[in-house]
């Protein structure tokens, strides 16, 4: 069964009333991009200028949680490149990499990466744990040392491992 949006928010309202009725004081609701959550944060009041609610007079954050918010930075760079300023991050970087680790005839730097990692079916890609796998310090080293050899030879890799690193 489903919750909708609506009923979300008044769910949420009449819990953090009863939380501050305890002596407690919650300073955030978080939570996943789900539709519902995301109609019930809209409900609340929060924009992306204003990323809070007020309850009991009191400020509450509305905030994705940073699991959900990585597979969908990963699950936008499967469906392309991503432009930021004068920036552009590519997900190929990252496949080409992989490719030049596995079939390196020394240790490899990508051990943990797999096809599932790199293009993920429809299931796989709701799986947070292969998108921060994926875009992690250890990929973005990996890309790194690709271009320090020469291996990987791409304008866009060395933003795309700086972007993942940070």
């Amino acid at each position: 069964m489903t919750v909708s949006g609506d009923n979300l928010a008044i769910i949420i309202k009449e819990s953090v009333q009863k939380l501050f009725d305890i002596s407690l004081t919650p300073v955030a609701i978080v939570c996943d991009q789900g539709t519902q959550n995301r109609r019930m944060f809209s409900l609340l009041g929060g924009t992306i200028k204003k990323p809070f609610t007020e309850i009991c007079d009191q400020k509450l954050f509305l905030v994705y949680d940073m699991p959900h918010l990585i597979k969908s930075l990963r699950n936008n760079l499967l469906n392309g490149d991503i432009q930021i300023g004068d920036t552009i991050i590519s997900f190929d970087d990252v496949k080409k990499t992989y490719d030049i680790d596995s079939n390196s005839s020394t240790a490899r730097a990508m051990c943990k990466l797999t096809s599932a990692h790199l293009a993920p079916n429809a299931f796989q890609k709701m799986s947070c744990k292969l998108a921060v796998q994926v875009l992690s310090r250890s990929v973005a080293a990996a890309i790194k040392t690709c271009v320090g050899t020469k291996e990987l030879n791409s304008s866009t890799a060395l933003n795309t491992a700086n972007f993942i690193e940070d």
